[in-house]
């Protein structure tokens, strides 16, 4: 089985949240203190391999948040906590796989109870959204407080074999934990257990044993801060303790030890001594040569192996991971980059040779301490233990590295984000059934570099050069450094403007604020794509291009006009299909057609065309501004490279390439500069200052170049 929903309510900073979640590869991604950690202790509640029943909670556990409170006499206004009294969390799991060897190894029945017909565990409230029945979970124990809720309020007691029939009969299986603050453990103040929807109706149970749990999924947490310590315990109920054990089982195979009759029992003890690390060798020589091999390419070690090294009274519980990268020494004397690397990789060898259950890998930040190369390294890793099962296997990742975003499904990235008002977590995925050519060119997105964008709080799309200079631009006008990086802004390189749209629908789908700033190409006809993805109203723009076209220049047209030529021939050939009603609107050709004399038309200076008539100046100041509103921002010059000053032309005249140029002179341009020396009409690059961040950069109307540092941190303060 895998999970495919978590619901959480009231659980730390998550007021309420619904996640989906599908076999593979799963992404949480946000900011730092966005909530991530919170959604991972939440699955970690339900699948660790400690009963939550028994875990300490406390305040800092159930969900809080400010209200405002007005004194009667006074009028003044305080702010109070409102801390809550519970919180539940619940996941669904999916798909009939499941370990039946091991739920028949059950020796103790189990009670369920079969709910009536008309109760609802998780009625929404349009206020407040689900409403947990927590008087329904905290009296699983109390036959008596059950009879509005069940049918039989001593439940039905079934057997292993019974369960098995049941589950394979199941629509749907749900494991549960509510916890109360006010409650006392004498009242109940907790519940933990499993709920299985059949034809007959659900049935509940707040007995979930670990066996049960380990035959419908295989879990393991491996947690930002690692340790081999913690996460490589020689426990029977541990993964890691289950794996050494298995290895160890069918290593010694026949190598039975009989005691020697004719030797005394010191020197049968210090025979076997000598022995033992030849024997611990030959028994773990295939996992750690596989441990070796995942981690040649990422850290730096010439081989890892598996020592006995104390004495127990079961063997394989002394048993010791070394790592050896020069120097031959336990892997806790090791750095923790290689740590990490090596418990993930334990984890993998571990469901192989499990793979009668499904397997569940839920790991915080992977990345920590580990450099770019070993990152994708264990990324491919992943992808090579879900290839092993793709319909049950699956990976939850929390993450803030790009290594582990890519090659992700789009629907399956969960984005992690903070009400500023509430403080809050919210959850937010893509819900749309999407087409395939939406999806192919959305992929081709999440594997550029940009997938940075889906931690950032606002992003800037550029078509290109745009990148390298308007971050110190930015700094200039407003007089701090890396002021993008300190407000937690991403500008984005599309690479061609044909992806505006595309990268324009990811960010609305994730509710991410973005600014578009493009060059005056795009009136060519990605703005009318936008505005109508936007949904808005394209007259305006229409009869503009409409003018735009009337005023082409006729040098450009007239070359069609010239004898032999294969433009003429073509258009010709398109006038002829239409006359005999053979082409259609999507015609490859005729497309292409179009867009050749667009680029025609469009090589003349529709700046130096629009100024030179006041009227039609006014109608682009109209259509700049109405789709400044929509988050289009167009330079009204043309290209990036119109707006460098002469001076600047000059000294960038060695770059060989505009990357190169807009490169050299973003170092030219520094807080202490003047950039009108470098930049023409700045003023437009101050306008898109004030659109980045609405109203942080102005204040009563003073412009941006009146602000000095104090003024700037002040305002930020109060924004923020």
């Amino acid at each position: 089985m895998f999970v495919s929903d978590l619901f959480i309510s009231r659980f730390r900073s998550v007021r309420e949240a619904s996640i989906r979640f599908k076999p593979g590869r799963n992404i949480i991604v946000g900011k730092n203190n966005s909530g991530k950690s919170n959604i991972i202790s939440a699955l970690d509640i339900l699948f660790s391999e400690s009963n939550p029943n028994w875990r300490h909670f406390d305040e800092n556990d159930f969900y809080c948040q400010e209200i405002e409170k007005v004194c009667e006499e006074s009028g003044e206004v305080t702010f109070i906590e409102d801390l809550a009294e519970d919180f539940f969390i619940m996941a669904t799991l999916k798909d009939s796989g499941y370990n039946e060897d091991l739920i028949g190894s059950m020796r103790k029945k189990t009670r369920f109870y079969l709910l009536k017909k008309d109760i609802k565990l998780l009625p929404r409230s349009e206020n407040d959204g689900a409403i947990v029945n927590y008087d329904f979970f905290y009296n699983l124990n109390y036959e008596e407080n059950l009879v509005n809720y069940v049918e039989n309020t001593r439940g039905n007691w079934i057997d292993s074999s019974q369960l098995i029939e049941t589950l394979k009969n199941s629509k749907g299986v749900y494991i549960f934990f509510a916890k109360s603050r006010i409650r006392s453990k004498d009242d109940c103040n907790c519940s933990h257990g499993i709920i299985i929807h059949t034809e007959e109706g659900s049935l509940v149970s707040d007995f979930f044993p670990n066996k049960l749990r380990d035959a419908l999924i295989t879990t393991t947490l491996i947690k930002a801060f690692r340790s081999p310590k913690e996460d490589l315990r020689i426990v029977h109920y541990s993964w890691y303790g289950k794996l050494i054990k298995e290895i160890w089982d069918k290593g010694k195979g026949s190598k039975t030890i009989h005691e020697d009759q004719e030797k005394s029992f010191e020197e049968i003890i210090d025979f076997y001594n000598q022995q033992i690390k030849g024997i611990a060798d030959n028994i773990f020589n295939k996992q750690t040569g596989q441990i070796s091999e995942i981690l040649a390419k990422a850290i730096s070690h010439k081989h890892v192996t598996i020592k006995l090294s104390k004495d127990k009274k079961e063997t394989y519980k002394s048993a010791s991971i070394f790592v050896n990268d020069g120097i031959d020494r336990p892997l806790q004397q090791k750095g923790s980059g290689i740590q990490s690397a090596i418990i993930i990789a334990l984890f993998t060898i571990y469901c192989d040779l499990n793979h009668g259950s499904s397997g569940l890998l839920i790991t915080e930040e992977p990345e920590l301490y580990l450099h770019p190369q070993a990152r994708r390294v264990i990324s491919a890793q992943l992808e090579e233990y879900l290839k092993i099962d793709n319909d049950n296997r699956q990976v939850i990742i929390s993450t803030h590295s790009t290594e582990f975003v890519r090659n992700t499904p789009i629907d399956q990235i969960v984005v992690v984000r903070k009400d500023k008002t509430t403080i809050g977590t919210h959850c937010i995925q893509i819900k749309e059934n999407l087409q395939n050519a939406e999806i192919d060119k959305i992929k081709k997105v999440i594997w550029t570099k940009n997938t940075e964008m889906f931690f950032a709080d606002f992003v800037i799309l550029v078509e290109g050069g745009e990148e390298f200079i308007l971050p110190s631009i930015i700094d200039n006008l407003t007089g701090k450094e890396q002021f993008l990086d300190h407000h937690n802004i991403t500008i984005a390189r599309v690479d061609g403007k044909g992806n505006f749209a595309v990268y324009a629908k990811i960010l609305d789908y994730f509710k991410i604020p973005y600014l578009i700033v493009g060059d005056l190409d795009c009136y060519k006809d990605e703005v009318r794509k936008l505005l109508l993805y936007k949904e808005k109203d394209i007259t305006l723009l229409n009869e503009f291009k409409q003018k735009l076209t009337l005023i082409a220049d006729a040098k450009e047209l007239n070359k069609l006009k010239e004898k032999n030529s294969l433009d003429a021939a073509k258009i010709l050939s398109l006038f002829t299909k239409f006359k005999e009603g053979v082409i259609q609107v999507d015609d490859q050709e005729l497309l292409e057609t179009i867009d050749y004399i667009e680029n025609r038309i469009y090589k003349l200076d529709i700046f130096q065309k629009v100024s030179s008539d006041p009227e039609f100046m006014k109608e682009f100041e109209a259509i700049q501004n109405f789709i400044k509103k929509e988050n289009i921002f167009i330079m009204s010059l043309g290209a990036l490279e119109d707006y460098y000053s002469e001076e600047a032309k000059q000294k960038c005249k060695g770059a060989k390439s505009k990357d190169l140029q807009a490169i050299l002179l973003s170092s030219m341009i520094n807080i202490n500069t003047d950039i009108s020396t470098l930049i023409n009409n700045k003023e437009e690059y101050e306008e898109i200052c004030e659109m980045i961040i609405p109203g942080a950069l102005k204040k009563d109307n003073i412009i941006i170049k009146a602000f000095n540092t104090k003024e700037l941190d002040t305002l930020e303060e109060t924004i923020s």
